[in-house]
């Protein structure tokens, strides 16, 4: 194997991918699934507006955090 483990890693987490990048493409994937829900009419403008606002605030750790939010919140409609 490659030894990429913990251990092996030498300098600091950021050296690895910065905390930057790491929110680009976390904000990126979150703001692709409300649009995808918005446009297939799970949820409204309204709901997708404080959800955008919400995932720009750091609410959701992932798209699963998202979707489980969702479904909790506008499920039962």
């Amino acid at each position: 194997g490659q030894q990429k483990g913990k251990g092996a890693r030498k300098g600091k987490d950021g050296g690895r991918e910065d905390e930057k990048g790491e929110w680009e493409s976390k904000i990126r994937a979150q703001r692709r699934e409300l649009r995808e829900r918005r446009e297939s009419g799970e949820i409204d403008r309204s709901q997708y507006r404080a959800l955008y606002d919400q995932a720009s605030g750091g609410e959701f750790d992932s798209i699963a955090d998202l979707n489980r939010y969702i479904d909790e919140t506008y499920g039962e409609q």
